[in-house]
């Protein structure tokens, strides 16, 4: 079979109609001669549920994607968490550092009395 676009309206309605059968084999709008549905009704049928898959895939994969990014905002204010208290820590860090030196390059000189 050729791309969809060379197929005739009956043609693709046959495609849609048996992809559909084999996706869904329990479907209860199964186009079959017994059905007594017309091909039109059946290709809306056929179309309503693809349409209703096509909605429930887009709605997961939004929940997903908003999961993600719920999770790595978390990651995110967790990193600038530590970061903010490294920081705090070399700030100590660099103060103590300092005013060591300071008294032991600059120490007081003893007044003889």
């Amino acid at each position: 079979m050729g791309p969809p676009h060379l197929y005739g309206c009956r043609d693709l309605w046959q495609v849609v109609h048996s992809e559909h059968n084999a996706k869904h084999p329990a479907c209860v709008h199964q186009c079959t001669p017994k059905a007594k549905l017309s091909s039109q009704a059946c290709l809306v049928l056929t179309c309503a549920s693809l349409l209703q898959e096509l909605v429930n895939t887009l709605v997961s994969r939004r929940t997903e994607r908003e999961s993600i990014d719920l999770r790595d905002r978390e990651i995110e204010r967790q990193w600038r968490h530590l970061a903010l208290v490294l920081d705090r820590i070399f700030f100590c860090m660099y103060l103590v550092i300092i005013i060591i030196s300071l008294v032991i390059f600059f120490p007081r000189e003893q007044r003889a009395t």
